[in-house]
């Protein structure tokens, strides 16, 4: 039997995000949960993201948990090791390592309405199932490699820039950098000095800023660490300062003495008037992120860098040609050309399901939408970090995680405190928010024409949150429950005479066998005494797909009604027993878990016997349950089960009176 193995709440991810929400789930008292991280460690795009000069471009103590701030940053500005570093400590001093599934990539998520559950599948086949998803994947960790013609003939090093390759020695090589965004200008001062030629194929330039970086004293580190009202006040401090960088970008009249600042700064430093020229943005700054350096430009003064601006045509065995016919000899190709970060590509290798099937995808054809970045409607129970339009362009992204943070377990809370099964955003709700963001990107910089990884193809803008960060914490402070479909956990009937009602639960087991046996154990089960049973099975043969409706009812008079489904799992012929529905009274119920097998436990105490070997569940009481139905199903619970009820008797569910 392969054990399914449940949980409040699944995360996709150990990046930033995934962290965060972990550590927020236990203080929370959210204890069952799991991160499912593809990677044998920690750290998302830090962890990847190794190569020379890589830095944050937010201050290091800005980018960092509010809750968990460090007084030993070296710099303002913290290379990526230290940023890393840091998250390793997070993870250890959180305890989260023990609820972490390294080397678990998720391939599969798809929502069970009948169970409220998500059922999430990895891609060597473990399946994890969940009542809430949270994807924390974040958008910056599948690497966009341009399409370039005669790629795959290079018979040179060729990698991307999340992809160092720290063996490659530069010394004496011929170097072709493509792309000219936050990490090539970043690596290209850290290699010029080493390579014997650097070409660096620029298709659009950056708009560039003075970095105020310098290194922290150690009187500062002290200070922040005797004082850490000092630490949070600094803090703060970082925090107004670079919201207010939004006022350009949300008034284009108000970007026009930043561009001239950000010219002067760059003629200031590059000798060659003709490449000033090539380096000068024709698109208003702010349109695509604002980068920072204090050594990129100055490369551009050495005998061995040359700035290309010709679009690149082909690649040959050794060689770049441009479209104006020149042929370059390069040794390696570096990419700098940075990741996919429209959802519907860095979520390819993830298919997600929702009601009905619904393909996450799909859905997004004509562009990511998400109700404040988190909620998509027909996706209940999902949340996303880092989703459409929460993206910043001025300010820390951790602020953004942990609004969103804040505003999944306040959701969890309201399914709980509502007794309800699930949450879905309405669609209305959606609506009205995407056109508000679509109004609020009217006239801003973003919309002023330049092409970036904020924009799809069609110009929509999917990745930036247009306005204050405080904003859009206001908005995910609390939850508005009118803009969400809530079902309630269980729906309860009259049954005969008024004095019993059915309550709804859900059920699930995972057996290795053939339809007949799952036939066969439903109906020996009847042999039972205490349960006197009437029996309605599906004509013809027990094949895959059938499904039958079994009634019992106990001595004490309770009902014990199962709708059964035999369906075929990930793994070959693994087979699942879901939807059931046991009616007792009032609302005390029963829910049935997969748990190891030969282990069993009803009311608190532990059985061993019941079912063991290929079949093994639990009976777990939600609620103090009605004392006769507990007895009864103690007294069966502690009787030793015949090997015969799980032995194959054939093709054909047995007829019953």
């Amino acid at each position: 039997m392969t054990v399914q193995k449940r949980y409040d709440v699944a995360i996709v991810g150990a990046g930033f995000s995934g962290l965060c929400m972990g550590i927020k789930l236990q203080e929370a008292g959210i204890d069952s949960f799991v991160i499912l991280e593809k990677a044998d460690e920690v750290g998302g795009t830090w962890r990847e993201n190794t190569y020379p000069g890589c830095a944050c471009d937010v201050q290091s103590h800005l980018y960092s948990y509010s809750f968990e701030g460090s007084p030993d940053w070296s710099r303002k500005f913290a290379p990526s090791g230290e940023i890393f570093q840091y998250m390793l400590r997070a993870t250890d001093k959180y305890a989260l390592r023990s609820r972490i599934r390294f080397g678990h990539q998720v391939v599969h998520a798809a929502f069970d309405v009948e169970a409220g559950l998500w059922r999430i599948r990895t891609r060597d086949g473990d399946v994890v199932t969940a009542r809430a998803f949270v994807l924390g994947t974040g958008p910056l960790h599948v690497p966009m490699i341009p399409n370039i013609p005669g790629l795959e003939t290079f018979e040179g090093k060729a990698f991307h820039s999340s992809q160092w390759a720290h063996d490659y020695d530069f010394r004496g090589k011929r170097v072709a950098s493509i792309g000219t965004g936050g990490s090539a200008i970043q690596y290209v001062p850290a290699i010029a000095d080493a390579v014997e030629q650097l070409y660096v194929f620029q298709r659009s330039a950056p708009w560039i800023l003075p970095k105020p970086d310098r290194p922290y004293s150690k009187l500062e580190q002290t200070l922040f660490r005797l004082s850490p009202q000092l630490r949070k006040l600094h803090r703060a401090w970082l925090y107004v300062r670079n919201e207010a960088r939004i006022l350009p970008i949300m008034n284009p009249r108000l970007a026009q003495p930043l561009e001239k600042i950000a010219s002067l700064y760059m003629r200031s430093l590059v000798e060659d008037p003709s490449v000033v020229d090539k380096l000068t943005p024709d698109y208003t700054i702010g349109c695509k992120r604002v980068l920072l350096s204090n050594d990129y430009y100055q490369v551009f003064n050495r005998s061995n860098v040359e700035l290309v601006t010709e679009a690149i045509s082909q690649i040959h065995e050794s060689s770049v040609v441009t479209a104006d016919g020149v042929e370059r000899a390069v040794d390696a190709i570096i990419f700098g050309t940075g990741f996919h970060t429209d959802p519907r590509n860095y979520l390819q290798t993830l298919k997600i399901e929702g009601v009905d099937g619904k393909d996450l995808l799909t859905h997004w054809a004509k562009g990511a939408e998400a109700y404040l970045g988190i909620s998509v409607a027909g996706f209940p129970n999902m949340f996303e970090l880092v989703g459409p339009n929460t993206g910043l362009g001025h300010n820390s992204l951790i602020f953004m995680i942990e609004s969103q943070v804040h505003y999944i377990i306040e959701c969890l809370k309201l399914l709980e405190t509502k007794k309800a099964k699930t949450m879905d955003v309405r669609p209305q709700a959606l609506r009205d928010f995407n056109e508000e963001l679509e109004e609020r990107l009217e006239d801003t910089v973003w919309t002023s024409g330049c092409r970036s990884w904020y924009t799809q193809e069609d110009g929509k803008n999917i990745a930036i949150w247009p306005g204050f960060s405080f904003r859009y914490r206001a908005r995910t402070r609390h939850v508005n429950p009118d803009h969400y479909v809530w079902t309630p956990q269980a729906q309860q009937h009259t049954v005969a005479g008024g004095a019993m009602s059915e309550t709804e639960i859900q059920t699930e087991i995972d057996i290795a066998a053939p339809p007949s046996v799952v036939w066969s154990w439903l109906t020996d089960f009847s042999g039972f005494r205490e349960w006197n049973p009437m029996v309605t099975a599906a004509d013809g043969p027990a094949t895959e797909g059938s499904v039958a409706t079994l009634q019992y009812r106990s001595s004490v008079g309770v009902p014990l009604r199962f709708e059964v489904r035999i369906t075929r799992t990930a793994r070959e012929r693994e087979l699942r027993w879901v939807g059931s529905r046991l009616g007792i009274s009032g609302e005390h119920y029963f829910e049935l878990i997969p748990v190891d097998a030969g282990t069993h436990l009803v009311h608190g105490e532990v059985f061993r016997g019941l079912l063991a070997g290929p079949l093994g569940f639990v009976f777990r009481n939600q609620v103090p349950v009605f004392e006769a139905f507990n007895r009864a199903l103690k007294e069966v619970a502690e009787r030793q089960v015949d090997d015969t009820i799980v032995a194959p008797t054939g093709g054909t569910a047995p007829a019953r009176p």
